[in-house]
């Protein structure tokens, strides 16, 4: 059986969370200042662009999850539409 929606999106928040919290946590005992924040939106470059700059981020860290060539994957997904609409340095890692 299917989750409803509503379900779907508490189940998606936890994943988030979790995942979330260990990088965070990575990074601190790293020595690096780092703060996680989970949105959900139809348009996800949408809100990773508003977010971004409203924050006055320095930078913008996406995973590139496909298997394709990253001159592929840039042109199909979610990173390329924050690449086109922010002025904030992007990282994609694999």
């Amino acid at each position: 059986m299917l989750p409803t929606p509503t379900q779907f999106r508490r189940d998606n928040q936890k994943t988030a969370e979790k995942y979330l919290g260990l990088g965070a946590q990575a990074a601190r005992k790293a020595g690096m200042p780092c703060a996680t924040l989970c949105v959900t939106d139809n348009q996800p470059y949408t809100a990773i662009v508003k977010i971004a700059h409203s924050k006055k981020n320095d930078l913008i860290v996406m995973r590139a999850s496909s298997r394709k060539p990253l001159s592929l994957r840039l042109f199909e997904s979610e990173t390329r539409k924050v690449l086109g609409r922010s002025n904030i340095p992007l990282l994609i890692f694999h």
